[in-house]
Order: C-alpha cells, then sequence, then structure tokens
C-alpha cells in the first residue's frame, strides 16, 4: 500500500495512513515516508468517518489499513448491532435500523474522499457444508473473502479497483479482481511497487471530461431512437 500510495502521489506528495491495527504501519517508517493517525477502539462507523472527512483535503493519497475494523472490530458495526439488538429484547433485524445509516455514511466518506485513497480488508476463508453424490456431508473450500459486510461486495462496487494480494514465493501477488481502469482488466502483478502507483496516477489525472447533458427545468424522457 505504501508503495503504491507513493506512485499515486509523486516524489514530494504526502501521504497519510489511518492506522487502526495498533500503529502497525511504524514498522515501515524507516523505508516510507509518510504521516500517521493512529486510531485506537472503538472503531465506529461515524468516528472513522469524522477523521476520513477531516483529512482528505490535507493529503494527497490516505491509506485506511484496516477497513475491517469498522466492521468486524471492537465497537465496529457488528458490535453496535448486538448491543443495539440486546437493547431492543433481541430484535437483531431492527437493530439495524441504527447501524446501517452510519455504516453507509462511512462509504459515501470513502467514495467522497478528495484524496486518493487505499483501503486494506482482512480476508477469511469461507466454507460451506453440503452433500457428495453419496449423501455423506462434506465441507466445500469457497476461497478467501474480505471481513467487511456482504463479504466485501460494496468496496468491490463503490472503489475503482479492488484486489487481491496473496503470498507467492518470496513476494506477493496482487491479482486486479475489479476496476474501473481497463488496462488492468483481469492483470495481476507480482511484488507491486512505486511505478504501478505512477501508473495509476497517469490515469487518474488525464483530464478527460464528459460532455455535460443540457439543463432542463422538466422530466427526462428516454430516447427511443435507433
Amino acid at each position: 500500500s505504501l508503495k503504491l500510495a507513493r506512485g499515486l502521489a509523486g516524489p514530494k506528495g504526502t501521504i497519510c495512513v489511518i492506522d487502526t491495527d495498533y500503529e502497525a504501519s511504524t514498522l515501515y517508517a524507516e523505508a516510507h515516508r509518510f504521516d500517521i493517525a493512529a486510531v485506537d477502539p472503538p472503531f465506529e462507523p461515524d468516528k472513522l468517518t469524522r477523521i476520513l472527512k477531516a483529512l482528505g483535503p490535507r493529503y494527497d493519497v490516505l491509506v485506511l489499513d484496516t477497513g475491517t475494523h469498522e466492521w468486524t472490530g471492537e465497537g465496529g458495526c457488528l458490535e453496535m448491532r448486538d448491543r443495539e439488538a440486546l437493547r431492543l429484547k433481541d430484535n437483531s433485524w431492527a437493530a439495524w435500523a441504527k447501524v446501517t445509516p452510519a455504516h453507509q455514511r462511512f462509504l459515501e466518506a470513502l467514495m467522497r474522499c478528495p484524496a486518493h485513497l487505499i483501503v486494506t480488508l482482512r480476508a477469511k476463508t469461507v466454507t460451506e457444508q453440503t452433500k457428495d453424490e453419496k449423501g455423506k456431508p462434506v465441507v466445500l473450500d469457497l476461497g478467501l473473502f474480505p471481513q467487511q459486510r456482504y463479504d466485501g461486495e460494496e468496496f468491490v462496487y463503490g472503489l475503482d479497483i479492488s484486489g487481491r494480494l496473496e503470498p507467492e514465493g518470496q513476494g506477493v501477488r496482487l491479482s486486479i479482481t475489479n476496476t474501473r481502469y481497463q488496462a488492468w482488466h483481469g492483470a495481476s502483478f507480482v511484488n507491486p511497487d512505486e511505478a504501478l502507483g505512477a501508473e495509476l496516477a497517469t490515469w487518474l489525472n488525464q483530464g478527460a471530461v464528459p460532455s455535460q447533458a443540457p439543463a432542463t427545468s422538466g422530466p427526462i424522457a428516454p430516447s427511443h431512437g435507433g
């Protein structure tokens, strides 16, 4: 993340790590230049939303490490749901009425952040119990899924690019799983570095803007032309 962030920011750009992982990012301070905003529990979505809104205008790149804590961490959405359900006498369904809007505000802050934004998510192996052709119970390994709401689907569709980072040999491989940058569609990179961030910055800073639709005072009717 720090290598990609440096490529996005450029040699003189500013980077801040929003660190929810007990200041683990400080272990990389000798090799990388960045500020740190250490966040202690509780990891309430509105708390992280305020931090994103405060820091977004001040830096070229923000790295949120990790966005999983907003969902599964101490004081995060799942704990908020449990507390609210207990208050409502175990009405888990009604408890989401308080938690979901806060989570949505967090997602909106991610998507509207004025800085370039890199979000890391922890992943876990998901399994499913089923039966084989003889009717015996078997456990299927469905693979790794991000630890966030709906297995991270909201992040996948909300951000411009998402990928899976896995160990490979003495390094790591970044496999792109969803992207608006067509040159990276289906791509994978061994040991991603600053050059990839610089390539992203070039794409993001192209300056191509679609034409604006003319103003209208009434409803827009669909076109039925060929």
